[in-house]
Formats: C-alpha cells, structure tokens, sequence
C-alpha cells in the first residue's frame, strides 16, 4: 500500500515557504482543502478542494489551483511534491 493511501484524514498537512504557509486540511465531508496563509496574517484563502490528500498535494505543485492573492503561483513555490515531505500535524477532535 502506498502512502498516500493510508494517510489518515484527522491530520492536517503543512509547507512553509518564503511567502508564507500552505495548508492542507480535512473537513467534516472527507474531502481536504487547501489553503494558503501569509506569514503573519491570522486568516487563509481556499485555494481548491480534493478527495485525497496526495491529490491536493499534485494540484499544489503542479498549478493546478486558484492563485493565491499574493499572486504568486504554488507550482513555483518549491512544495514537497510527496505527501510524505509535507510536515503533519494531528487536529484536534471536535
């Protein structure tokens, strides 16, 4: 099995990059957003959501993606291109 396959959806993924972080996040329906967020700003923008979280990790860095307001493209960022690179974080349960 590989390891996109058994990437556990409790977790929320994450890449730091000089303009800021790209998060990959559950939601309650089992798809997984992702958003991107400036350094130093509390809110994030949604930039696509997808079944899986190694498909949102190929539309990050393939350009597949709505461009984030600070109109600089993901696909240009430098973001790990494998679900395993991303830094996991486990989310809290409501």
């Amino acid at each position: 099995m590989n390891s996109a396959s058994a990437i556990h959806s409790t977790f929320t993924y994450a890449a730091v990059t000089q303009w800021g972080n790209v998060l990959i996040v559950p939601t309650t329906g089992g798809w997984h957003e992702v958003r991107f967020q400036e350094h130093d700003q509390s809110e994030d923008e949604l930039l696509g959501t997808f079944p899986t979280v190694a498909d949102a990790v190929e539309a990050a860095c393939f350009g597949a993606l709505e461009t984030p307001s600070i109109d600089v493209d993901l696909s240009t960022m430098g973001l790990p291109k494998s679900v395993d690179d991303w830094d996991r974080h486990l989310r809290a349960r409501a």
